[in-house]
């Protein structure tokens, strides 16, 4: 956020507009930083911890059958071999109801004897719709294809990790979803991807990039590690996700923001710029959601000509 000295940005009062001045704060200074593209737009990835977290169902199969009646077009019921469970509970078969809508269909993973990775959920949570009706499992419903992965010798399907990385190889893939299937995580936590992370470099197009992480102890790890950096960014993500975790020791790291130098200039439309306090701001709101009695910052400071 410090590079963002100087940009004109009118100030809503509120935390879910901080947190929004900040996101466009950040595309501005991306559309200087990187060439213009007519395609535009934010990209969302979900991690692979967050995608093994939110199924009920993780595998590791090829396909042994496939079922495509009385299920409407592009529907299938696919029977998988299990050849291991990495979370919930299967037997040395699974069928799974699943909607293709793009890529390889499943006759080609049959065909070509594709080793994959899945994740599913119990059918009645995807209740919303009929063609899920007396099925068992139903594949994850996430941002793109994440719910199914090719883990082939020679193609991979590339995912994600809550660290900002890559994973590109089946063994990189498959300790990390080990990893994460104890996970305890209900939510995710939104995250923006920092510009020189190999996530954000994969998944650029021309503005930010959010990845979504499971809201775990993992998390609040990460989270902790974060505050100790020089990018006031990285700090406020730290911030915001510890938001998350309502402990003694965050009250005390809260209540040590309150006194955090960090600034940034803004400005409205008719009003002198001002120097905020972004992260004591972010640390006041966070007390008070908490219900923690504190002295109110100074969170707003005229800027010297």
């Amino acid at each position: 956020m410090g590079l963002f000295r100087g940009i004109a940005v009118s100030w809503l009062v509120g935390w879910a507009y901080m947190r929004m001045f900040r996101n466009l704060a950040f595309v501005m200074l991306l559309t200087s930083l990187f060439p213009a593209r007519a395609d535009a737009e934010i990209n969302r990835a979900e991690s692979i911890e967050w995608t093994t977290a939110d199924a009920d169902l993780v595998i590791r199969g090829s396909v042994a059958s496939i079922n495509a009646t009385p299920l409407p077009p592009g529907w299938f019921d696919v029977t998988f071999n299990v050849s291991e469970t990495i979370k919930g509970k299967a037997s040395k078969q699974v069928t799974v109801r699943l909607r293709h809508v793009g890529g390889e269909q499943p006759d080609e993973w049959q065909a070509k004897k594709r080793d994959l990775l899945l994740f599913a959920v119990k059918a009645s949570k995807r209740a919303d719709d009929k063609n899920y009706n007396k099925a068992t499992w139903a594949l994850r419903s996430g941002l793109g294809d994440a719910a199914v992965l090719v883990l082939d010798e020679k193609q991979v399907t590339r995912a994600f990790a809550r660290d900002f990385s890559v994973l590109e190889t089946r063994d990189a893939i498959l300790a990390a979803v080990r990893k994460a299937a104890p996970s305890q995580a209900t939510k995710a936590q939104q995250l923006d991807a920092p510009a020189e992370s190999p996530a954000f470099k994969a998944l650029w197009a021309g503005s930010a990039v959010w990845l979504y992480v499971p809201v775990d102890a993992a998390l609040e790890t990460q989270a902790i590690a974060w505050l100790k950096s020089n990018d006031l960014r990285l700090r406020e993500e730290a911030v915001a996700a510890l938001a998350n975790f309502h402990t003694v020791a965050n009250v005390a790291r809260m209540t040590t923001l309150l006194r955090d130098p960090a600034v940034v200039t803004v400005q409205s439309h008719d009003k002198p710029a001002v120097l905020r306090y972004v992260l004591r701001a972010q640390a006041d709101k966070i007390l008070t959601d908490w219900g923690v009695a504190h002295a109110t910052p100074i969170i707003e400071q005229p800027r010297q000509p």
